[in-house]
């Protein structure tokens, strides 16, 4: 008589690999659908579920009372299903995916969402306990911006587990954001700050270059780490894309502008191009934990937290200026590539040309000798 195993491991291919499913038996001796086990290793998924059978955890039946972490303890892992899936939609390779949303989607997995949901029944997933996991988070004393991304993603979690026929709803569709208050909302760098960060020699120079562009620009963080070269004129910049991880995207909301530039700064930007034919050659994290360094060593550390300071900030600095300096507000929104739905039609069959920024020009040339002076 053939004896019957705890489970049986087959292989199911998708479109870019192979993962391990495991079956067992129902209380009525009935083989029970596959289960993935997330991984591309017969040798792993064996070891998996060999464990799970040891702690009593292998899914035989009804989903139902089974604990979360079940289906979700490797969910953001480099083989999981939802990550594979995820490069081959964007076409991107796994360093590019983790140095930009992922590494974000971890800490919140890691810091939040696992601990809390873990030992819940897969029954016991509804809105009123999206509502406590919520109330747990902002003991945490986090913002609300951040409360509202753990709870996206939750829900990132919870759609994939309803693809798969694991729940039957995914309640946090049915929650509303928190509203966030002024003071969450990212503030400016004021004038004499803009000096101390523009004029004082950091441990790397670039970074100093990063804050001057930043500040003059308005560029985003992402756009002034992917500027090369061939986007640099004597008196206008293009932007078109921004670095992610090691490649390139199209800037946001896919809308190319122009930026313009004065000579000063041209002869500065053509004297800092490397080898690569790039301005900066660091990544987005270690522009942002040198600019934190330099927060502390500038004195502004306790105006950063207070009025939650960012490297965006330099961007706010430079729409402000202009907006002061009285540039028409939809050459500030050209210019920074602001996002109005009711100016879209505007934005869009606007072409403008370097020509028509001749007030800009007069606006940075004036706030490159307030720095520099």
């Amino acid at each position: 008589m053939r004896f019957k195993q705890n489970f049986s491991l087959y292989p199911r291919r998708n479109k870019s690999k192979t993962v391990w499913y495991y079956r067992t038996y129902d209380a009525e001796g009935k083989r029970t659908t596959g289960t993935s086990t997330g991984l591309s290793s017969r040798a792993k998924a064996q070891a998996f579920c060999e464990k799970l059978f040891s702690e009593g955890l292998l899914i035989s039946s009804s989903t139902e009372n089974k604990p979360l972490k079940l289906f979700i303890s490797d969910f953001f892992g480099d083989e999981s299903n939802y990550v594979q899936n995820k490069l081959l939609q964007n076409q991107l390779s796994l360093e590019q995916f983790a140095n930009s949303t992922l590494k974000t989607y971890r800490s919140y997995f890691k810091k939040y969402i696992f601990p809390y949901w873990e030992n819940i029944q897969v029954k016991n997933i509804t809105l009123k306990e999206v509502k406590t996991f919520r109330e747990y988070v902002a003991e945490s004393g986090i913002k609300r911006s951040s409360i509202n991304f753990c709870i996206t993603v939750l829900s990132i979690i919870f759609t994939d587990l309803l693809d798969a026929g694991t729940i039957a709803d995914n309640p946090c569709k049915k929650i509303k954001p928190l509203k966030e208050t002024d003071t969450e909302k990212v503030g400016a760098f004021n004038l004499d700050e803009i000096k101390l960060f523009c004029n004082s020699s950091f441990e790397y120079s670039e970074l100093s270059l990063v804050f001057i562009i930043c500040s003059l620009t308005g560029m985003r963080i992402n756009e002034v780490i992917g500027l090369q070269k061939k986007n640099i004129f004597p008196d206008h910049i293009k932007v078109n894309v921004q670095k992610q991880g090691t490649g390139e995207k199209s800037v946001k909301d896919e809308q190319p502008r122009i930026i313009p530039i004065i000579p000063e700064l041209y002869e500065l930007l053509m004297k800092n191009i490397n080898s690569s034919g790039y301005i900066v050659t660091q990544s987005y994290n270690q522009v942002y934990n040198k600019f934190r360094t330099a927060c502390i060593s500038l004195g502004v550390e306790e105006r950063r937290e207070k009025d939650n300071l960012h490297i965006h900030s330099f961007r706010h600095f430079y729409n402000t200026f202009l907006l002061s300096e009285n540039i028409p507000g939809v050459k500030v929104d050209a210019i920074l590539g602001h996002k109005d739905k009711e100016k879209t039609m505007q934005r869009i069959y606007t072409n403008w040309e370097p020509a028509h920024f001749n007030d800009v020009q007069e606006v940075n040339t004036k706030l490159w000798n307030i720095i520099f002076s």
